[in-house]
């Protein structure tokens, strides 16, 4: 299978050539992160309030990362920051395990899988982390981070994300009226979470004869008004 390395800095990563059907996302996260960085301060207000109620129920069994999408010709900033803030958390004992939640949704590359992997080969101990592949949703990834949670016996679990994700996040665990620690960094502190990722290789992360989510959703509504 032909591989791409993608250069980081001093450091690189190898992965499986992939499409490039993330770049339109990743774009519109870039545009949205410039955005929003108008309304820094009240967004970084938000996140220190909801991380300071956060932290107070811990330390936690384990912390449920939700994925992103990743790219071979670039691991964008959110996946990186994502990642490091896990860890982060884990090595500061905050979170005891990591359970990283994704399918393969906007690339071929399935984002638990991949991510977990990539924490790994950043010295954190792989008995620590774990994975879920059916998520394709934010929602999912909590339903089904969840559901694994519960099935390793962890407790005491929480969300660890980016401070724009935490939002969406809280408001939706809101709608459902459940209580769940959300826990994320503040923008402005953002830019240790966003170093280059180490050298790897997760072909068994990557799916061949991959259907992006979008084209897949299209088709069902097409099967579906026949």
């Amino acid at each position: 299978m032909k591989s791409v390395r993608i250069k980081a800095g001093s450091s690189c990563c190898v992965f499986p050539a992939a499409t490039a059907c993330s770049r339109t996302r990743m774009s519109a996260l870039v545009l949205l992160s410039a955005v929003m960085m108008n309304s820094c301060g009240v967004i970084d207000l938000i996140t220190d309030n909801t991380y300071k109620r956060a932290i107070s129920s811990g330390p936690f069994d384990a912390i449920i990362v939700p994925g992103n999408a990743f790219d071979s010709v670039m691991a964008n900033r959110i996946f990186r920051a994502r990642i490091y803030w896990a860890i982060s958390l884990y090595e500061k004992g905050i979170a005891r395990n990591i359970i990283f939640s994704g399918a393969a949704v906007y690339t071929p590359f399935v984002e638990g899988l991949t991510m977990k992997i990539i924490a790994d080969s950043l010295g954190v101990p792989p008995d620590y982390t774990f994975f879920e592949t059916r998520a394709q949703h934010s929602t999912e990834n909590i339903d089904y981070g969840l559901q694994l949670a519960d099935s390793l016996d962890f407790k005491n679990v929480a969300i660890a994300t980016d401070p724009m994700q935490a939002i969406y996040v809280n408001h939706y665990l809101k709608q459902k009226n459940r209580r769940m620690p959300v826990l994320s960094f503040e923008l402005d502190s953002m830019i240790p979470y966003n170093r280059p990722l180490p050298m790897v290789n997760a072909q068994v992360a990557f799916v061949e004869n991959f259907v992006p989510l979008k084209q897949r959703e299209q088709e069902e509504r097409i099967m579906a008004r026949k």
